[in-house]
Order: structure tokens, then C-alpha cells, then sequence
């Protein structure tokens, strides 16, 4: 487990599946990852059921409330940052570095824990959505969907980042095209009843 030699660097800095370190800029490295989080199954798929539930007003609180909190987080780190160099880590290194390493394994692993309940979220709606989408209405075709979702994300990332950052622009994309077509279709679509759903002057007659 530890490096044989001084200087050798240890195993969870070792770059399996490619022979150099692979370095990442602001587009690629941040800008796609913080708009594919920005337009995740919250987005598609519970805003509506969450304005349904909690009112239009509660809702809105809601948003205020959790852009609040992650503002104060990324003005945390930012801050962080500019007074330290970044080393491979992410969000574990900032906290250990601010706080220890016995502190930021402790919150490490709550921030891996989250992720994984993260994922799953966002695979449980993505095997929903296929679901769907195929006409199977049951809950272990959904399941499926989602377990096929997880295989296919762990082979990706075993893989490297690399192909986790060349994944990433393709589903930008594709979230991109699903966005417009969000919004193009709220003001054109018309249900079967013949009743006006769109923002046309006419539905709201």
C-alpha cells in the first residue's frame, strides 16, 4: 500500500489508463460539469411534482434557499483556493487542507456518501424517463434501466477522466437540445383536449 521507495508515488495518484497526467481547463474541467449538475433530473422530471406539492411561492423559497447555500460554498472554496495550491483531491482536499485530515476524511466520506445518493437519484429518473419512454410501466424495468445506467457510468470512469470529460460533452449536448425543446414546446404544444397549454395569448383567455 505504501510507495517502495522515496519519491515513489503512491497508488491513488497512479494514472491507470493513461500514460501522462491529464490536465483540464475551465470549459472542459468546470463549465460542463457545473451545467450537466445545473440540468439534472431535479430540473426535468421533480420541478414540476415540487411546485405541485409546495406552491409556487414555497418553491421559489426553495430555490433562494439552496442557491444561498451554494453560493456561500463556492465562495468558500474559491477563497481556498487562491491561498493554496490545488493538488488531486477535489472538494476532499480543500477540506483537509483547511481543516486537517482527520477532519476531512470525516467530512470526505459524508461528501462520498452524498454523491452516492446523488447518483442514485439521478439514475433512478433516468430509468424512469426509458421507462417511459419504451411503454414498459413497471418498476423493475425502471430499475433495470438504472442498474444498466450505473454499470455503464463505472466502466467510464474506470476507464479514466479523460473519457469521463469526453462523455461529458456529449451529454451537455444532449441536455442542451432537451432544454431548447423544453422550451420551444411550452409555447407551442397543445393537448388532445384541444385546450391551449402554451404561453399563447389565447390560454389565457
Amino acid at each position: 500500500m505504501l510507495p517502495a521507495k522515496q519519491g515513489e508515488k503512491p497508488w491513488w495518484k497512479s494514472n491507470f489508463f493513461v500514460s501522462e497526467p491529464v490536465r483540464f481547463g475551465t470549459w472542459d474541467g468546470v463549465f460542463t460539469s457545473c451545467l450537466i449538475n445545473i440540468f439534472g433530473v431535479i430540473v426535468f422530471l421533480r420541478s414540476g411534482w415540487i411546485v405541485g406539492q409546495a406552491g409556487v411561492l414555497n418553491a421559489v423559497l426553495m430555490v433562494i434557499a439552496t442557491v444561498s447555500v451554494a453560493l456561500i460554498s463556492v465562495l468558500s472554496a474559491v477563497g481556498i483556493c487562491e491561498r493554496c495550491r490545488m493538488e488531486s483531491g477535489g472538494v476532499y482536499f480543500l477540506v483537509s487542507h483547511v481543516l486537517g485530515s482527520k477532519f476531512g476524511g470525516a467530512l470526505g466520506l459524508l461528501y462520498v456518501f452524498g454523491q452516492a445518493v446523488g447518483c442514485a437519484l439521478y439514475v433512478l429518473g433516468f430509468g424512469e424517463s426509458m421507462a417511459k419512454l419504451v411503454g414498459l410501466d413497471s418498476p423493475w424495468a425502471e430499475r433495470g434501466f438504472a442498474s444498466a445506467a450505473v454499470l455503464l457510468l463505472g466502466v467510464i470512469n474506470i476507464a479514466g477522466v479523460k473519457w469521463v470529460i469526453k462523455l461529458q460533452f456529449v451529454l451537455l449536448i444532449i441536455l442542451l437540445l432537451a432544454g431548447l425543446d423544453f422550451a420551444v414546446g411550452s409555447f407551442v404544444h397543445t393537448d388532445d383536449k384541444g385546450m391551449n397549454n402554451s404561453y399563447l395569448p389565447s390560454s389565457f383567455q
